[in-house]
């Protein structure tokens, strides 16, 4: 008888510090899909109650005509993932599945996991819908990565006015501009211990304008006008990813 290799390998990060993990649900979804419905209460239902998470909701083109609020970044980040199908979630870049199959067991595992970036600030609405956002970054172990990007997104906590089709009547955490761009500012090589602290500001232009659909041509043009129903209910999500 033959006897194989016994040898086995299994690498190991060995870490004196770590911080809590907020983790990141981006969900993808649109008023005219029916399933996103069911999708989202059961979203809604996992997080009731619970604090170390922050969400984006992108609400994409299709299917149909497609969600008002959907715009060129959103069609971005869809790409970005390949998405072809709602309701569907990202959880800190991955799991990739269905927001009606998310639950408190995966949000558990998925929050229990050391953070090793640690990530605070303050952000702030001045005159004429300027948003400013003072961000520090505090790395806890060397990352030497090259394709680390900083994203900041504005979201809205509630919008009323792109129902349509699928029986929602109220979206919350709406994606409302990427102050960073869709794809995100780039990032040096973390250092541990050497923080880096950015100042970021965006500018919403114009005035409100309701597309009629989420086709490119209804897209808002940011240059001149914005989406934005209720300024005091405003928020940026700021995280860290690795574009690979």
């Amino acid at each position: 008888t033959k006897v194989g290799n016994n040898n086995a390998s299994k690498s190991l990060m060995v870490f004196d510090k770590a911080v809590d993990r907020k983790i990141l649900n981006e969900v993808f979804t649109s008023s005219t899909c029916g399933p996103c419905t069911a999708g989202n209460i059961n979203y809604n239902n996992v997080i009731a109650g619970k604090t170390k998470h922050s969400t984006i909701k992108y609400q994409v083109y299709w299917p149909g005509t497609g969600d008002p609020y959907c715009t060129q970044e959103v069609r971005d980040r869809t790409s970005f993932y390949g998405i072809n199908s709602v309701p569907r979630m990202e959880v800190d870049g991955g799991w990739d599945g269905n927001a009606g199959s998310f639950s408190t067991g995966l949000y558990d595992d998925f929050q229990a996991k050391p953070a090793f970036v640690e990530i605070t600030g303050s952000v702030s609405l001045t005159w004429k819908n300027t948003i400013t956002l003072d961000v520090t970054l505090n790395p806890l172990l060397d990352n030497a990565s090259n394709n680390l990007k900083l994203h900041a997104a504005i979201v809205e906590g509630v919008t009323y006015a792109n129902k349509k089709s699928n029986g929602e009547k109220e979206f919350e955490s709406v994606m409302k501009k990427m102050m960073t761009g869709s794809v995100g500012q780039v990032l040096t090589p973390l250092k541990k211990d050497t923080k880096v602290t950015k100042k970021i500001a965006y500018t919403f232009n114009g005035g409100y304008r309701l597309p009629l659909d989420g086709s490119a041509a209804q897209h808002i043009n940011h240059l001149s006008e914005n989406s934005v129903e209720t300024w005091d209910d405003l928020a940026v999500v700021v995280f860290v990813q690795d574009a690979t």
